[in-house]
């Protein structure tokens, strides 16, 4: 259950899956989950701090593979189901 406090989950803990009140996301590994992420507010040069705008924060790394010399690319594949 997500809270007030930090959580950072790395590719052993998180396993490519996370589920929460009704949804989950697959992902790719290795892939990383940190909870709260604070949007940057531009009025206030500064990141949100309220929890009510905290969001997770996935990141996958950039592994491009390259298809001729001009031309890379990375397949970066999710899930997201959520219940009706």
């Amino acid at each position: 259950m997500l809270g007030p406090d930090r959580v950072e989950l790395g590719p052993e803990e998180a396993a490519g899956l996370v589920r929460h009140r009704g949804w989950s996301l697959q992902f790719d590994l290795p892939s990383r989950l940190a909870w709260p992420v604070f949007p940057y507010s531009p009025y206030a040069d500064a990141p949100k701090t309220s929890r009510g705008f905290a969001v997770g924060g996935a990141t996958v790394p950039i592994r491009p593979q390259e298809v001729d010399r001009r031309l890379r690319k990375q397949d970066i594949r999710f899930v997201l189901e959520a219940a009706e």
